[in-house]
C-alpha cells in the first residue's frame, strides 16, 4: 500500500495499490471549518494506521494550528485528531516508535513533540535544533528517537526520559 495527501488540498488523502496504481481508499477527514494542510505521512509498524501532519488553518486569520490525524487503514476512517498543546504549529516529520505507542513529529519552528497514542496525549516537548526538523526516526528497541534538522543538527533523545512515566 502507498499512502498520499495533497499539499493544497487539492485532492482527498487516499491509499493506493502500489501494484496496479489503483486507489483502494479516499480517507476521511473531519476538521470542521479548518483546511488541513498535509506536510507529512507514516505507516505505524504493524500497518494498521496512518497518521497525517500538518497543520489546520483558520480561513479568517490564516493562523495554524498544528495537528495530527489518524485513520484505520482499511476502513480509511478517521481515529483521531490530536491538536493540543500545538497552536501556531506546522508540524513537519512524522515517525511512530517501534511498538506505535508513541508518535514524534517535528515542527516548522525546530520544536519535537512527542504524543502517547495510547491515551491520546502529548507526552513531551523537546528543544534543541534551531531550524525545521526534516526527519526522524526511532531505534528499533525503541529507546532513542534520532531528529535531523536544516541547521545541519542531529539530536539524540533518550526515550526512557518521557516513556518511562506514561
Amino acid at each position: 500500500l502507498l499512502a498520499s495527501a495533497d499539499s493544497l488540498n487539492m485532492q482527498p488523502p487516499v491509499i493506493w495499490d502500489s501494484q496496479t496504481g489503483q486507489v483502494l481508499l479516499t480517507l476521511q477527514v473531519e476538521t470542521g471549518s479548518l483546511e488541513p494542510l498535509w506536510l507529512g505521512l507514516a505507516w505505524s509498524p504493524d500497518g494498521k494506521k496512518l497518521a497525517a501532519v500538518g497543520s489546520l488553518m483558520h480561513p479568517a486569520s490564516g493562523a495554524d494550528d498544528g495537528m495530527i490525524l489518524v485513520w484505520d487503514e482499511e476502513t480509511g476512517q478517521q481515529e483521531q485528531l490530536l491538536t493540543g498543546g500545538m497552536k501556531g504549529y506546522r508540524l513537519w516529520a512524522v515517525a511512530w516508535s517501534p511498538d506505535s505507542r508513541f508518535l514524534a513529529c517535528g515542527t516548522t519552528d525546530s520544536e519535537l513533540f512527542v504524543w502517547n497514542m495510547v491515551n491520546d496525549t502529548p507526552l513531551a516537548r523537546l528543544l534543541g535544533h534551531r531550524d525545521i526538523i526534516d526527519r526522524l526516526a526511532w531505534s528499533p528497541d525503541g529507546n532513542r528517537l534520532a531528529s535531523v534538522a536544516r541547521d545541519g543538527t542531529i539530536q539524540l533523545w533518550d526515550a526512557s526520559l518521557f516513556a518511562s512515566t506514561h
